[in-house]
């Protein structure tokens, strides 16, 4: 690794996402650590202490290492909810480099109390940094304090290891009275050149209307690497709300991870009070076939009759070259414009979210993703991505940021995507923010990194989701 990528990403592990200041650890031994106290639902964000060794270690779990867990002076305690809870976990680690080859098998998965959820399968691509992004859906977490933890295996390639850069999960708790379901099936499934339904049927009943956070994974056991696959949840059988677009992995077996939201059904303007089904469907766009198994789909709700926690969206299918040049536009927060004239970004999405005006404390949640088709000079690229939160902004006359109330949540993430089609997901986790008095901005960004070869990449369809969250009787947050 060259001197400028390793200064590179020792600034993210430094600052990789910042989001809302909680009370100071009275420790001084837990920052890095952040989770409500005294909330009816959950919330916690939780970094790893970056370049964790993984070794490749005997058959069936054993060789799971935790590379994400709470704070050691609290216990490991990351989750203190009152009230029973439905949580939505979502991890992502970066893979800075491996003595095993490329191609080896790894694992991940998320550990609440002990109770394992998911077990999904990746495998390494020589190429580094490698991001990845994780999710999994908790039923029913009861009132208490919990520990939750991410967890990794490497499980072929004996005697080599992989090191885990950095590593990061967010933990956001919903009312348990809310509906809340995961399916997972074992069996074989071909996607080819028609629409499958490729998941089983979750079926669930609400009493309110709910938006709805919907989620998957599959495992790749064949197919043709690069191959174009569209993915999209359906609600009730209607057609999907988006079209999620993905390529086959280059080896096998090798899993993904999507994960959507649902904000309309058609003819209404959220999921009214009914009985409905949530499946995952597929098909390959270029013609060929694929055997999939370990096929999961998940959803959880969330109340959409409060008025005062809108869950809003933005898209755009409009192909985009990105150079490295960029396009003139600059993140207003101060930790990221070191780069701002030798590797500048280019806007992929911006939309304000409105002021709630909430009477209690609240925090949000969204996802990102962005779909690429390919490079210019037909080799892997490194990119950083990232979304920036601005709470009561200003402007200069050409559109950039000059100021703000309060900034929070720079989520930034650096990997390779290779010179074929490919896809990146982003959770997006900012706690106890200003939602109720003054709009907040938020804006995807994406640029080349320096040290990357020279050349320019292609961008697809990408969309972007927000949503508050109360959080009430909350008493305190800490710890950073």
């Amino acid at each position: 690794m060259n001197k400028l990528i390793l200064m590179s990403l020792m600034l993210l592990a430094i600052a990789g996402r910042a989001s809302a200041q909680c009370s100071p650890d009275p420790s001084g031994t837990c920052s890095g650590h952040k989770h409500v106290l005294g909330g009816a639902y959950a919330y916690t964000e939780d970094f790893g202490s970056g370049n964790t060794q993984v070794n490749q270690a005997p058959c069936c779990g054993s060789g799971y290492v935790t590379v994400v867990e709470g704070c050691p002076a609290q216990n490991y305690v990351n989750i203190t909810n009152t009230a029973a809870s439905n949580l939505v976990m979502r991890a992502w680690l970066q893979i800075g480099a491996a003595t095993a080859p490329a191609g080896s098998e790894y694992a991940a998965r998320f550990n609440v109390d002990g109770a394992i959820r998911g077990e999904y399968v990746r495998k390494l691509t020589g190429q580094y940094p490698q991001g990845e992004d994780f999710n999994a859906i908790y039923v029913n977490l009861p009132a208490g304090s919990h520990q939750v933890r991410f967890q990794v295996w490497l499980i072929d390639s004996p005697g080599t290891s992989l090191t885990v850069s950095q590593s990061f999960i967010e933990v956001q708790g919903v009312p348990a009275a809310l509906p809340a379901g995961t399916t997972a099936t074992g069996n074989t499934a071909t996607v080819d050149g028609t629409w499958r339904q490729i998941t089983d049927t979750l079926t669930f009943t609400n009493t309110a209307a709910v938006n709805l956070i919907t989620q998957g994974y599959l495992q790749f056991n064949s197919g043709t690497p690069g191959q174009h696959i569209s993915f999209g949840f359906s609600l009730d059988g209607a057609n999907s709300q988006h079209t999620i677009d993905l390529a086959v992995p280059p080896t096998f077996p090798s899993g993904l991870n999507v994960f959507d939201h649902y904000v309309y059904e058609p003819g209404y303007t959220n999921v009214p009070a009914a009985t409905h089904t949530i499946t995952m469907w597929a098909v390959n766009r270029d013609g060929g076939s694929s055997e999939v198994q370990w096929r999961q789909v998940e959803f959880l709700a969330l109340d959409a009759t409060s008025g005062v926690e809108p869950m809003l969206e933005t898209i755009n299918t409009t192909p985009l070259l990105v150079r490295m040049t960029g396009d003139g536009s600059r993140v207003f927060d101060p930790m990221f414009t070191y780069k701002a004239d030798t590797n500048p970004w280019t806007k992929l999405l911006d939309y304000q979210y409105p002021a709630t005006g909430a009477s209690v404390k609240q925090n949000g949640t969204g996802e990102v993703y962005v779909e690429f088709l390919g490079t210019s000079d037909g080799q892997w690229q490194m990119i950083e991505i990232g979304v920036e939160v601005l709470n009561t902004p200003t402007y200069d006359a050409n559109g950039n940021p000059t100021g703000a109330a309060k900034t929070a949540d720079f989520t930034i993430e650096s990997l390779m995507i290779p010179p074929g089609r490919h896809q990146k997901f982003i959770f997006t986790d900012p706690l106890w923010w200003d939602l109720s008095a003054n709009p907040n901005l938020i804006r995807l960004f994406v640029r080349k990194n320096p040290d990357s070869p020279s050349g320019e990449f292609n961008v697809g369809q990408r969309y972007m989701s927000f949503r508050g969250v109360s959080t009430p009787g909350w008493t305190a947050c800490q710890f950073d």
